[in-house]
């Protein structure tokens, strides 16, 4: 998204100059793209704090530091997937360190942080499962069910660190495993995920996702 809105605007700064320099007096149209690109700058400038922001918390989540996030932009809706997120494998252990997340789920989470950190909203419930989702592949795990579980379980601090209170954080989690898990594929649910399960990364603390 911010590398379109870059383009946008620096297309628009770059005419608004071709007219100063001819000695164009149309000051209206050179203000207009003036305008313009302010507007893609500031776009740019909130994607790419965003991401940075989805990158340290991808970053701490994968125990990777140099983890990265890209929110991707409306070309990525052209392509026949359902996929909100991904993580590239090059299919011999080797794994991307870029989180790549379709530009709606980082604008639910966006909008869940502004709506004050709720569980209403099932998509952006699901987009910040999404980010954690991500963040366990970028970590080297590739089986999908396996993430999802681990991801789950990963739900709570990743709402915590984007912003949510641990009484929010929690009732994400829960709403996730209660409202979303059981509707996921089966490719995505995995049987020893549940509490104290063998994917049950605190086992036995009562704790459950």
């Amino acid at each position: 998204m911010f590398v379109m809105s870059a383009i946008f605007g620096g297309f628009a700064l770059v005419l608004a100059g071709h007219w100063l320099l001819k000695g164009s007096r149309h000051s209206l149209s050179i203000g207009f793209c003036v305008l313009i690109a302010s507007v893609f700058g500031g776009l740019t400038w909130r994607e790419m704090r965003l991401e940075a922001e989805l990158a340290e918390v991808v970053a701490i989540v994968s125990g990777v530091p140099a983890a990265e996030v890209e929110c991707q932009g409306f070309l990525r809706e052209f392509r026949l997937d359902n996929n909100l997120g991904e993580v590239a494998f090059d299919g011999r252990g080797g794994v991307s360190r870029t989180a790549q997340l379709r530009g709606s789920v980082c604008d639910r989470i966006r909008d869940w942080r502004g709506a004050g950190f709720g569980v209403d909203d099932w998509d952006q419930v699901v987009a910040v499962h999404v980010l954690s989702h991500e963040a366990i592949h970028v970590s080297g795990v590739t089986s999908e069910a396996r993430t999802e579980c681990l991801a789950m379980q990963s739900n709570a601090t990743v709402a915590e660190l984007l912003g949510a209170t641990p009484q929010q954080a929690v009732a994400l989690a829960e709403t996730y495993w209660e409202d979303v898990f059981p509707r996921m594929p089966g490719s995505y649910r995995a049987s020893d995920c549940y509490e104290d399960g063998e994917l049950d990364q605190t086992s036995g603390d009562g704790i459950w996702p």
